[in-house]
């Protein structure tokens, strides 16, 4: 049968599925799952996910019959004592393994389905002894015995085939016995298949035993060289991409529903010692081995062929996420129990990775978790533009990073003592700012924030940061600072001024975690330079000032962590830090108003700039209808452009409070200006984009380090004159006369309904708390009690001695001459009488259950979208299923296109070319702002078409003849979105 036929065979038995019931389980029709497909890609294209849902809705009895058939063909070749071979086809064990992958994320999608299928695969089966069974005294299962004759392995797949009794006591005349549950033996299968000789290892004619557990490359655990091939690597893609299908089960649980997954427990729990080692060490040595430079050496390489061995390494380091990070039941619960024997809850991946502390092993993880997370900054830096592409699970190794710094002090403690975490703090510094305003990316700036806090809270990494940062001009222009000679202290303050003045606010959640970093570094700080005391006062400016403390109710964190930067810096390192001192000094009248400050001149300052605004506003429409006369009247006009009145908040040289900063660079609004949700509300109304893998870009940086003031509200919608109105596209145009925000006014803030709530740890250190942006409804009204409640205790002793006790001194210096060196000498030699240093109280990040659903959903997310790179050998596990632990949102497929039509009207039901529905398949973490790049996509569309109309009538006017607009790939906010664009 040639591959034509053997495809439209297949495609008929597909449809026969689910058209007839009860399709007997000794038809030779199942037969045709592992005969007929010859790659994993018929399998993917040809089983649609509308046939396997109607199978599974319509029959569920025939979707039941072709699972196990397909399994006890898979145990059946597996036990084969001659297999790889042709009484035991390769081939057709790598079908059962696609079918399954392909079947079983449909299986779990369905709510209603849950308790059949947990009884499919978790039952405990009972079936006819065979003759060799019932002579056997332990009555074992054949089917799970390491070696067997290949006649009695027959008869195991010729009962398990015709039984299919799972928990039916029926009564039989012959002998029956109990079998483990199918999941487990499917999994312990999985398991040996990854050791196979000749299959996923090379053969060992040494070893009677076929499965041989040997450690796949050198590195943590091994020195010798297993050697493989490329088609024992392709042979493990399968396996690996099965078993992270029968993982994924926690894809398809709401957030907010209890969350268990017996699959992955029984890997990290029932596995035995030596098995658990074996596979921890295979994965992880793969992980780190991989070197691109290696592979792709040769420019522009990757539009060649594909890279496979990425899909394999990738494949390696998510299930070694999944087994890593999965958060155990409670304790003190019992896994199973059966045959007076029970195993207890531990997850020994996490305990045998703790355990690691050589030196060797440590600098062989390290070196493969930089390369690959440098990888996309060497990318960004290239003098060959597309020469290379972004390594695409970047992020899920940054997952490893943290994972390995919070479960392994060993670990931490040695990339700190050898300098290697400065180099992991630039790294993270570049991926948060890199993507500061990139909605798709919310969930890794995210998490390069949450890891920079518990490394801040670190005693030797604070004390790490006084060193000299030598290699900053050879950095990425979005993080690079002009004319910077300074510490990684200084480096790190300036950054994050950088992320919280130009994130247009939609890093408001992560607030409080980026100012407790300073707080936890502020007791080991020294020689601050000029520029970063610049900032940190700037945004003691902007953070003291009543209109943004009264704006919410938990926004004076902000001001506590700040102040405790200061009152640390001056009891603990006072003459280290003269430029601090001094700015302290110069902004002397900042400190005293906030000491003076009370709950009615708070209100009444508030109250006060929302009348200047109400007059300004009031001015501004006298202004926009006298221009509207003026065009009635048709007499020319000068334009002035309107102020963008941001709500801004003073600045260090600001003598008047609420005073907008002259000159301040206020950035304008975009579409999507939407800060992200709280980890305290996680549900499967979130919704979630896929984080885009494409490398890095800059070519939108903006640069932080000439603001004057930080400008913490979100900004005022820029109202446009007519006449720049009118030049813009007829798209744009008219979606900006339907807008809302068109009709309101300038001076009027969006509503937001972010929050983050607090977490506490058992010392009442706080992770967050309900930091949301202030809103002009009004809804929070400061009281008394609130006020005095955080008011009282603000510890500005420290800071009132020393403005008491120098600045007499300082403003004689200054008066004198104004060269700041006589004052910056004075200052470090100075002394403060009455200073009582207190110990430092470090801030941590606290895991509550609502941070590991969000790291869960993290996880998962970044596996889902690697499973829409067709372009490596993905095949799309996930695409096209209902998950519900994050919300899918997909583009129209253009209908236009080859196999750009869906077969079913659900945009999540899946399309009948695969390829197109996984190619505009995107996720959002944690942040909900649909429309945000189709808004810029559709602008830029209507400029093109503005271009191309001009252009054509332009050629047409002059006789020449015109040309047909192509279709062309363009990355516009995310790689993997395709669209029709005229050339």
């Amino acid at each position: 049968m040639g591959a034509q036929e053997s495809k439209l065979a297949f495609r008929r038995g597909i449809f026969r599925l689910h058209e007839e019931r009860d399709i007997p389980p000794d038809d030779p029709y199942w037969i045709n799952f592992w005969m007929l497909p010859e790659s994993a890609e018929d399998v993917f294209t040809l089983f649609s996910p509308t046939d396997i849902r109607k199978a599974r809705d319509t029959a569920p009895e025939n979707l039941e019959t072709l699972l196990m058939a397909v399994c006890s063909r898979l145990f059946f070749l597996r036990h084969h004592k001659t297999f790889p071979s042709e009484d035991a086809p390769e081939a057709e064990l790598l079908n059962c393994l696609r079918v399954l992958t392909r079947l079983i994320p449909f299986c779990f999608e369905d709510q209603r389905f849950d308790k059949r299928i947990d009884n499919f695969f978790w039952g405990v089966r009972s079936r006819a002894a065979s003759t060799a069974e019932q002579s056997r005294p332990d009555g074992t299962d054949a089917a799970t015995r390491p070696s067997q004759d290949p006649s009695e392995a027959n008869e195991v797949v010729k009962t398990l085939e015709e039984g299919l009794e799972i928990q039916q006591d029926q009564p039989d005349s012959r002998a029956t016995i109990r079998s483990m549950p199918l999941a487990i033996e499917l999994l312990d299968t999985l398991v040996d298949l990854l050791f196979f000789s000749d299959f996923t290892v090379p053969r060992d004619q040494s070893s009677p035993n076929p499965v041989v557990f040997g450690i796949w490359e050198t590195g943590v655990g091994c020195t010798s060289v297993m050697g493989t091939t490329k088609r024992l690597e392709s042979n493990r893609i399968e396996t690996l991409r099965c078993l992270l299908a029968l993982c994924s089960r926690g894809m398809y649980i709401p957030a907010t529903e209890t969350r268990s997954n017996r699959f992955i427990i029984h890997l990290v729990v029932a596995l035995p010692k030596n098995v658990v080692l074996t596979m921890l060490c295979s994965l992880l040595n793969t992980t780190m081995k991989f070197n691109i430079t290696t592979w792709r050496a040769l420019p522009y390489s990757s539009a060649i062929a594909p890279d496979t061995r990425q899909l394999y390494v990738t494949y390696c380091l998510q299930l070694l996420l999944v087994v890593l990070c999965y958060p155990l039941p409670e304790a003190n619960q019992l896994y199973y129990v059966s045959a007076g024997h029970e195993t207890r809850m531990v997850n020994q991946f996490r305990l045998y990775y703790r355990k690691l502390h050589r030196a060797s092993d440590f600098s062989f993880m390290v070196d493969g978790m930089s390369r690959v997370m440098q990888q996309p900054l060497q990318v960004s830096t290239s003098y060959l533009p597309g020469s290379q592409k972004s390594l695409r699970f970047y992020p899920e190794m940054m997952l490893l990073f943290w994972e390995s710094l919070q479960l392994s002090p060993r670990f931490r403690a040695f990339i700190i003592e050898t300098d290697r975490a400065l180099d992991f703090l630039v790294l993270l510094l570049f991926y948060a700012i890199e993507h500061k305003t990139d909605t798709t990316q919310v969930g890794l700036v995210r998490m390069c924030i949450f890891i920079l806090q518990p490394l801040s809270a670190d005693e030797r990494f604070a004390k790490s940061l006084q060193k000299p940062f030598q290699g900053h001009a050879s950095l990425p222009a979005s993080v690079r600072i002009p004319s910077f000679n300074g510490t990684y202290a200084d480096f790190l303050i300036i950054n994050i001024y950088t992320l919280v003045a130009t994130s247009k606010g939609q890093l408001v959640a992560l607030y409080p975690a980026l100012f407790m970093t300073l707080s936890n570094i502020a007791p080991h700080v020294k020689s601050l330079s000029v520029i970063a005391s610049t900032k940190i006062m700037q945004l003691f400016s902007s953070v003291s000032q009543p209109s943004f403390l009264f704006a919410n109710e938990n926004n004076y964190r902000l001001l506590i962590y700040l102040v405790e930067f200061f009152t640390n810096i001056i009891e603990q390192n006072f003459s280290s830090n003269p430029h601090l001192i001094y700015a302290i000094l110069r902004s002397r009248d900042k400190f005293e108003r906030l000491q003076n400050l009370t709950l009615d001149s708070g209100i009444e300052s508030v109250e006060q700039l929302k009348q200047e605004r109400a007059q300004r506003n009031g001015s501004e429409a006298a202004d926009r209808l006298s221009f509207a006369q003026t065009i009635a009247k048709d007499e020319p006009v000068a334009l002035q452009s309107a102020g963008e009145d941001a709500f801004e908040l003073g600045d260090a040289d600001d003598e008047q409070l609420d005073r907008p900063v002259s000159g301040a660079t206020t950035p304008r609004p975009s579409a999507g200006n939407i800060p992200p949700e709280s980890l305290a509300k996680p549900s499967a109304d979130v919704a979630v984009k896929l984080p885009t893998t494409g490398p890095p870009s800059s070519s939108d940086v903006r640069s932080a380090r000439d603001l004057d003031a930080v400008d913490l509200m979100p900004q005022a919608t820029h109202i446009m004159s007519e006449k720049a109105r009118g030049k813009l596209p007829a798209g744009r145009r008219n979606q900006l006369q339907q807008s809302p925000i068109a009709e309101r006014s300038p001076l009027e803030r969006q509503k937001s309904d972010t929050s983050f709530k607090s977490t506490r740890s058992a010392g009442g250190n706080t992770l967050g708390g309900n930091f949301a942006l202030p809103e002009t409804s009004g809804d929070f009204h400061p009281q008394q009690d609130w006020f005095l409640s955080w008011f009282n205790t603000l510890e500005l002793t420290s800071i009132q001695l020393v403005l008491d006790q120098l600045k007499d001194e300082v403003g004689r210096l200054t008066s004198e001459t104004p060269d700041p060196r006589p004052v910056v000498r004075f200052l470090q030699k100075a002394t403060i009488t009455g200073l009582q240093a207190r110990p430092p109280n470090p801030r941590t990040f606290v895991w509550s259950d609502q941070a590991k659903v969000w790291f869960e959903s993290l996880l998962w997310g970044y596996v889902y979208v690697s499973e829409t790179q067709l372009d490596v050998g993905a095949v799309g596990v996930w695409t096209g299923t209902r998950v519900k632990l994050f919300r899918l949102q997909a583009q129209p497929t253009d209908v236009n296109a080859p196999g750009g039509r869906p077969d079913d009207e659900d945009a999540n039901a899946g399309t009948a070319n695969f390829s197109a529905f996984a190619a505009n398949a995107r996720v959002n973490l944690l942040n909900n702002v649909p429309g945000a790049v189709d808004a810029m996509a559709n602008s830029l569309l209507n400029k093109f078409n503005q271009l191309t109309t001009s252009t054509a009538q332009n050629t047409t006017s002059q006789g020449q003849a015109q040309t047909q607009p192509t279709a062309r790939r363009t990355a516009v906010g995310d790689p993997d979105t395709v669209r029709q664009h005229p050339r």
